[in-house]
């Protein structure tokens, strides 16, 4: 057994196992991205190690479940959509915006100020990761948001 110190990208036929003491987010990432087929923990018992190793043989990889929970978790981030992490209201002004309503008609439409309006378009913009109010127009539009 052996640790991808330098995350590494493995080079062996054979996945590695990467035993470590306690899991954490910022080592185990980049371990199981270098290559890593299979990470344990420096607390697994020595049956459990052995048995990790014949299944890692046969290719079956083998998480503790510790670990698993949490890279589940993350994969099921990364898979979630922009628009999915604004609020309702932020939702209600980019379908507004989807329709080609300028920021007073927005603020009308919602019986919101102004600033308001701003401050939203302002976050939006951020959680969307788009520059300007065109490109927040045509994501609405691609996602059927502004309908």
């Amino acid at each position: 057994m052996y640790r991808l110190s330098q995350h590494k990208r493995c080079s062996s036929r054979r996945q590695s196992y990467c035993p470590d003491k306690l899991y954490d987010d910022e080592k185990v990432y980049p371990v199981i991205e270098a290559g890593a087929f299979s990470y344990l923990l420096k607390t697994t018992s020595a049956s459990d190690i052995a048995q990790a190793i014949r299944s890692a043989y046969r290719g079956q990889p083998v998480l503790e479940a510790q670990v698993a929970g949490k890279m589940m978790a993350r994969f099921r981030h990364h898979d979630s959509l922009p628009h999915e992490q604004l609020t309702y209201r932020e939702l209600e002004v980019l379908a507004l915006i989807g329709q080609g309503k300028s920021n007073q008609e927005i603020a009308n439409d919602l019986f919101i100020g102004i600033k308001t309006v701003k401050t939203h378009v302002s976050n939006i913009l951020s959680k969307l990761n788009v520059e300007d109010w065109t490109q927040a127009v045509i994501y609405a539009h691609r996602h059927g948001i502004s309908q």
